[in-house]
Parts: C-alpha cells; structure tokens; sequence
C-alpha cells in the first residue's frame, strides 16, 4: 500500500528524507511504515498534449542479512499546467510493509523517469522487536470525525503520537520522552508519566503541546522503563511549520523583523523572559491588531504566512533576519527582482519591483558573502549607479 500526498511547505529547504515506523501487530507479525518525503522540484516535467507530466518511480528493497526477502517497486505521475512544478512542493509516500519480527535493512529509493535523477537514496537498520514487553515506534497521528489518522507534518498546537503496546500480562511502564529539535540540535522539552497496560493489547495516545515549535526536522525518543529497568527504546522523526520563541537564535531573528515592522513596540516582548514569551507575544499581536474588533487578526495571520520563507532565505549567522527577509515579511515576494551579481565598478546589486504599490528596493552587498543591506535612495551614487 503506498500513500502520496502533495503538500506545500518551505520548511525542509530541500532535504529529502526517509524514516521507518513500528507497529506491532498479533503474534510475531511487524508492520513496518516507511515515510519517504522529497521535494517536488526535482522533478521534471515533458510536455503531453495540453499539460505537463513528471513520472517517477518509488520502492522498496528489504534484506535480512545478505538476502533479499521483499521487494516493491511503484510507478506514479504527476500533471502541471507548467514545466516547472512550485518550488516549495513536498512529495511523501508511506509504504506498508507486513513482516515478521527481525532485523532488516531498508532501502528505499525514488527515481525520476524523465531524467534519471535519483530523488532520494536511504538505507535504514532495524532491529527486531524486544521480547516480552513489545512497544512500537511512535506514529503522528491526528483526530478528525473518522477517529485517529496518519499525519507526515505537524500544523496544529497539540501533536499526537499514538503508541502501540503488547505484554503478555498487565503490567505498569514509567514513559519518558525527550522533544529534540534537530534543525537547530536543541533539546526542547522533556516529561514522563505511567502507563498501564491492562491486557495483552493496548495503545497510548500520548499528546505533546507544539504551538511555541519552529518549522523544521524533529526527534521524539521515548524510553520505557519496569520496575527500574529498561525495556525498549523507541523514536521517530517528523516535520512542522511554525516558529520557536524559545530558541535564542529563532527569537532574534522574530525581533529584528519585528523592530522593523512596528519601531518602538517591541520593548515588552524583547524584556519577557523566556517562560513569559508566549504571553508578551499574544499581547504584542493584540496591540498591533488592525482590527482588534473581530476575532481575527490580519497582521499575525501576514507575519506567520511571510516569516518562514524570510527566515529560510535571509537569515544571517547570528540568527537575525537580513535587510531582503524584512522587506519580504512587509511587502510580500516582488513582482520583479532584477539581480546583477557581477558588474564591472559597482558592488553586487539586485533591485526588487513592487509596481502595483510604485515601490523599488534596492539591495547591494558590501562585504561579497551574500548579505544584501538595504540602500536609501539617497546613497545610490555612492555605489556607482
């Protein structure tokens, strides 16, 4: 069984990636869900008539030591009005593969046909499930009015991880789990608490509060421990929109668009301390709220859809959003950007058009390492042009 979904994001800058989930199932019988996730812009699209067409192929291969014991191979297409799909499409298949308990060696690969572009190479080790006390990976799932679905990328302000568990008798596990964030190799939040496994099957649903996580790559590792001892070891990773006010980097990078946007109403969310953040920020919105007498707010809805691309292109080293990301966040993408990265007697330029708002931006790097400062009109003799 194979899963496509097409979904948008600017979050994975690129990456393509691979991970492999547990779930026990009665008797010695594993399923194993394989996630392969990879951008569609590597696509390439011939035209067909009226439209354009990407084909490529996805499979498997799964060994148990030198030998072969499953393989599955899959062909799919894709239309576009255009021979360039959107940049910031994400292409993610989940693979069902039923199995007895092992260790096996997985390797999944997508090919696109027109090209002969290899879209993703992974090879992953997995080992057999422990014996007695038998816990899966955790698996994202979400709540809709069918009950519990699979979900590849966290949106919401509570996450749910579903948990699988079989014992042969009841029995009482301490849970332990660690939230890394592996975009920035952060340990961001940590917790515990007991589960009772009353029969030979039982699930756990276990939700971990998100609204505050950043966009990016994720690892959730959970231990189960009986009686002082542990039992198993399990993790999985996944991917989520949004921004992290306690990341001293991401919340740097959140001032210095902000300072710009609103100049002297920053102040009481640049003095909260860390646990006072999400508060100063809600009060912040509220303050700038262009109409604070309906329940939405226009100006943090434009910051959230605008901050992530200005964040993943113009970030400098030290976390702060450069001159070109505060300008993206304000005015949106330019109609035109017109660059010229190497001319003779001027420094590198590019000049962004908004003509609909009869606006120009000019941009010049000064040092040669690609941060673009934002010129006054009044400076451009300076620069040679």
């Amino acid at each position: 069984m194979i899963l496509l979904f097409l979904l948008t994001s600017d979050f994975l800058g690129g990456e393509a990636t691979a991970t492999v989930i547990r779930l026990p199932q009665q008797g010695d019988t594993t399923i194993y869900m394989l996630r392969a996730v990879f951008p569609g812009k590597g696509l390439v699209f011939k035209r067909a008539e009226n439209t354009y067409v990407a084909s490529y192929e996805i499979g498997v291969d799964v060994r148990q030591g030198k030998k072969v014991i499953y393989t599955d191979y899959k062909r799919f297409s894709l239309e576009s009005k255009t021979p360039f799909p959107p940049e910031d499409t994400l292409i993610i298949h989940d693979l069902l593969v039923y199995l007895p308990d092992g260790r096996y060696a997985f390797a999944l690969r997508a090919t696109d046909l027109n090209s002969k572009k290899v879209l993703l190479d992974r090879k992953i080790d997995v080992k057999a499930m422990e014996k007695g006390i038998r816990i899966s990976d955790p698996l994202l799932v979400e709540r809709d009015s069918g009950g519990l679905v699979v979900a590849g990328l966290s949106e919401r302000d509570t996450m749910l991880f579903l948990i699988t568990a079989r014992a042969p008798s009841p029995e009482t596990l301490m849970l332990r789990w660690l939230l890394v964030w592996e975009s920035e190799r952060m340990n961001l939040k940590s917790d515990s608490s007991l589960w009772v496994i009353t029969g030979s099957d039982d699930t756990l649903v276990l939700p971990i509060v998100s609204k505050n996580l950043s966009a990016g790559q994720f690892l959730l590792k959970l231990e189960a421990t009986s009686h002082g001892k542990v039992v198993c070891k399990r993790e999985t990773r996944f991917w989520r929109f949004g921004i992290n006010l306690l990341s001293p980097r991401e919340f740097k990078g959140i001032l210095s668009v902000l300072e710009f946007l609103y100049p002297g109403k920053t102040k009481s969310l640049k003095k909260a301390l860390p646990q006072e953040r999400e508060k100063a920020w809600e009060e912040f919105w509220k303050e700038v709220d262009p109409t604070p007498e309906t329940d939405f707010n226009e100006a943090l809805e434009l910051f959230n859809s605008r901050y992530p691309k200005a964040r993943e292109s113009y970030r400098r080293f030290d976390g702060a959003i450069a001159d070109m990301g505060k300008i993206y966040v304000k005015y949106g993408p330019p109609d035109e950007i017109e660059r010229h990265p190497f001319e003779l007697n001027t420094l590198p330029y590019e000049i962004w058009y908004y003509y609909e708002m009869g606006r120009v931006f000019v941009f010049i790097d000064r040092t040669g390492f690609g941060e673009y400062e934002l010129v006054p009109p009044g400076f451009y003799g300076q620069f040679g042009f």
